[in-house]
C-alpha cells in the first residue's frame, strides 16, 4: 500500500481534518498497527457503535457476520490491512451495526506515516461503506426487469425465460407440463367508457382473482395488456383440463366496480401441452393462442385444448372459403376503404391525414378486417390482387376529392408487392392514368417485409420516391435489430409499433423504446406517427416525448372513408393539450 505523510502537528489543520472527516457519509476510522482506534468521524460512531476515547481495538468494535451461517466471525487487524482479505469480507459477510441492523459494505485500508509528538508512526486509515441503499436500488431493477408493474406479476420476458427451463425439462427427463393463455374480454370497453386509470384496476383486479385461484408452485404472468399465461409445472393435459374448468367457473364470476358502477369482464382460456414434441418457447405459446382463438369463437368464459389436427382443419377451411369470397370481392367490388386519422402533435393541421383501411362485406353485409382474410390471400397468392386493387381505388378516390383537406393518405402494400417490378410499373401507369399529385400519396410497407428482403425493399423505396410519393415504415421496433436497417431505409415516416406505445404511461422500458425510436428517426430525416393511442393519458406522454403524429381509438375511429367528406369543416381532431 502506498505512504504517504500526514502532517498532524498543526492544531488548526487537525482540526479541520476533523471536521472534513465527519462531513463524509462514510465511515473513517484511524488505527495504530496494533488496531488501536485514534480516530473515528461522526459516521462511525453512529453506524457501527465505534468509540474513539476509550483505546477501543478495531477487531473488538467490528462485528462481522458470515452470509452463509450468520454465525459471528473474528478477524484479525493483519487481515484487515491485507487487500485480499477485505475482498473476501466484503463478498462473505455483512458488518453488525449499532442498532442490531445487518449491514451489506464495502472497506478499504490505506497506511500513512504521521508524526506526533515529534517521533513518527505508522497508521491505518478504514474506510467503510455502507451499501445498504446500493442493493436496494439493485434489488429494485432487478424486481423491474422481472416483473410487471402494474400488477406485481412476472413480466414477458421473465415468463419466456422460464418458458425455455421448462422446455428443456421436457426434452431431457421426458416430463409433460402445461400451459394455459388467459385473455380478459371487455377491456377496451371500459377504457372506452371509465377511462385507462379504470381499466388499470381492471388489470390489477383481475390479476389478483387470477392470483388467488393459482397453485403456489405454478408461474402467472402478466404478458400483454389483457393476456396473462399460467405455467403449470409437471401438471399433464387431463389435469389441466380439470384446472381450466375450475379457474373458469370461478372467473364468471369475475365483476369490476369502478365509480359505483358495476361491469363485467368475460375471459377464454386456451390450454396446450408442453411435452418434448413443441420446438420452442415461441410454438408453445403459438398453440396457447390458436386453442385461445378458437375459444373465443365458441363464446365468453370457455377453454379449448390445443388440438393440431381439429383447429390446423378448421383453419384450412376458414381459408378456402374466404379464397372464393375475394375472387368475387374483386369482381364485384365488395371490398370498401374506412380511414383512421393521424394527426399532428406538433398543432400542425395542415399536416393531418388518414391510414387507408380495407374491408370487405360479405352476404350479409357485415364488414371483415384483413385480418379475417388476408393469411388465405398471402397462402393462396391473392395479395398482389389485393393490392393492385387497393392502389388502383386509392388513385380513383383521390382523383374525385381533389380538393380534400387532407394533407395526403397511406395506404398499406405487403411484402410480396415490393418485390415486384412490375408493381412499380402499375403504380407509374395509374399516375399517368389520373394525374393525381404525387405527394398526396403515402405506402406503407412493414419493418419485417422491408428487412425480409433489404435489397428489394430499398429499390422500392428509391423507385416510389422518385415518383414524388411518400414511404411509411410499420410497426417499426418489432425486429431485434431495428435500428441498424433504419439508416439504410430512406423513409419519410416511421410508424412506432403499438405494443410500445400502449404500455409508455405505466413501463419505463416502452418510454425509453418510443424515445429512442423518436430520436434516432428524426435523426435520419423523418417524421414519427405512434400507434395505438387508446387514451388522452398516452397522447400527452407522446407529446412531451417529442413524437410528431398519433393514432389510434384515442385519435378516431376507423369510419368509412366517405365520412371525410362529410366532416370537411369538423375534420381533422383537435391535437391540442
Amino acid at each position: 500500500m502506498p505512504t504517504r505523510i500526514l502532517e498532524m502537528d498543526d492544531d488548526i489543520k487537525l482540526t479541520a481534518f476533523c471536521v472534513a472527516l465527519n462531513a463524509v457519509s462514510d465511515c473513517v476510522i484511524i488505527t495504530d498497527t496494533d488496531g488501536v482506534i485514534h480516530f473515528s468521524n461522526d459516521c462511525a460512531k453512529s453506524l457501527l457503535a465505534v468509540n474513539d476515547s476509550s483505546h477501543q481495538n478495531l477487531t473488538d468494535s467490528l462485528k462481522f457476520i458470515q452470509q452463509s451461517d450468520t454465525r459471528f466471525r473474528s478477524v484479525s487487524i493483519e487481515e484487515l490491512c491485507q487487500d485480499q482479505a477485505l475482498m473476501e469480507l466484503q463478498q462473505t459477510c455483512f458488518l453488525s451495526g449499532k442498532d442490531g441492523r445487518v449491514i451489506p459494505f464495502k472497506i478499504s485500508a490505506q497506511f500513512v506515516s504521521a508524526k506526533l509528538n515529534g517521533g513518527k508512526s505508522q497508521y491505518c486509515i478504514f474506510t467503510i461503506v455502507d451499501e445498504s441503499k446500493t442493493n436496494q436500488l439493485k434489488e429494485t431493477i432487478d424486481f423491474q426487469k422481472k416483473y410487471d408493474q402494474l400488477t406485481g406479476l412476472v413480466n414477458r420476458s421473465e415468463f419466456e425465460r422460464v418458458l425455455m427451463e421448462t422446455l428443456q425439462d421436457a426434452k431431457l427427463n421426458k416430463a409433460t407440463h402445461s400451459m394455459f393463455l388467459i385473455k380478459l374480454s371487455q377491456t377496451k370497453l371500459i377504457n372506452e367508457a371509465a377511462g385507462y386509470l379504470a381499466g388499470n384496476e381492471l388489470i390489477k383486479s383481475f390479476a389478483e382473482k387470477l392470483s388467488d385461484n393459482t397453485r403456489s408452485n405454478d408461474l402467472l404472468a402478466r404478458i400483454g395488456n389483457d393476456e396473462f399465461c399460467l405455467l403449470l409445472w409437471r401438471v399433464d393435459i387431463e389435469l389441466a383440463e380439470k384446472i381450466a374448468v375450475k379457474l373458469l367457473a370461478n372467473l364468471e364470476r369475475f365483476s369490476f366496480t369502478w365509480n359505483k358502477k358495476e361491469y363485467l369482464a368475460g375471459s377464454v382460456i386456451g390450454v396446450t401441452k408442453i411435452d418434448s414434441t413443441v420446438e420452442s418457447w415461441v410454438q408453445a405459446i403459438q398453440h396457447a393462442e390458436m386453442a385461445c382463438s378458437q375459444a373465443k369463437v365458441t363464446g365468453p368464459n370457455q377453454y379449448c385444448i390445443y388440438s393440431p389436427s381439429a383447429i390446423e382443419l378448421k383453419s384450412h377451411q376458414e381459408e378456402v372459403q374466404w379464397v372464393s369470397k375475394l375472387v368475387y370481392a374483386v369482381r364485384n367490388d365488395w371490398f370498401e376503404f374506412y380511414q383512421q386519422p393521424i394527426i399532428s402533435l406538433k398543432g400542425e393541421r395542415d399536416l393531418n391525414h388518414c391510414e387507408v383501411l380495407l374491408r370487405v362485406r360479405d352476404e350479409h353485409n357485415k364488414a371483415s378486417s384483413p385480418a379475417a382474410f388476408l393469411i388465405a390471400a398471402e397462402k393462396y397468392n391473392m395479395i398482389n390482387m389485393i393490392d393492385r386493387w387497393v392502389v388502383l381505388n386509392s388513385f380513383r378516390w383521390l382523383s374525385e376529392h381533389r380538393g380534400i383537406f387532407l394533407d395526403h393518405i397511406n395506404v398499406n402494400l405487403s411484402g410480396i408487392s415490393l418485390t415486384q417490378p412490375e408493381f412499380l410499373t402499375y403504380i407509374d401507369d395509374l399516375m399517368t392514368r389520373f394525374l393525381v399529385p404525387p405527394e398526396k400519396l403515402c405506402f406503407e410497407i412493414t419493418e419485417t417485409a422491408a428487412v425480409e428482403n433489404l435489397m428489394k425493399a430499398r429499390e422500392f423505396i428509391d423507385t416510389i420516391k422518385s415518383f414524388g410519393c411518400r414511404i411509411a415504415l410499420d410497426d417499426f421496433g418489432t425486429g431485434m435489430a431495428s435500428f441498424s436497417y433504419l439508416k439504410n431505409l430512406p423513409v419519410d415516416f416511421v410508424k412506432i409499433d403499438g405494443e410500445f406505445v400502449r404500455e409508455i404511461t405505466e413501463d419505463r422500458v416502452s418510454v425509453a423504446m418510443v424515445r429512442s425510436i423518436n430520436d434516432v428517426a428524426h435523426e435520419i430525416g423523418a417524421l414519427t406517427i405512434a400507434e395505438y393511442v387508446e387514451n388522452n393519458a398516452i397522447k400527452e406522454q407522446l407529446i412531451d416525448l417529442g413524437v410528431d403524429f398519433a393514432q389510434g381509438y384515442g385519435i378516431g375511429l376507423p369510419e368509412p372513408i366517405d365520412s371525410l367528406v362529410e366532416k370537411e369543416h369538423s375534420y381533422p381532431y383537435s391535437s391540442s393539450r
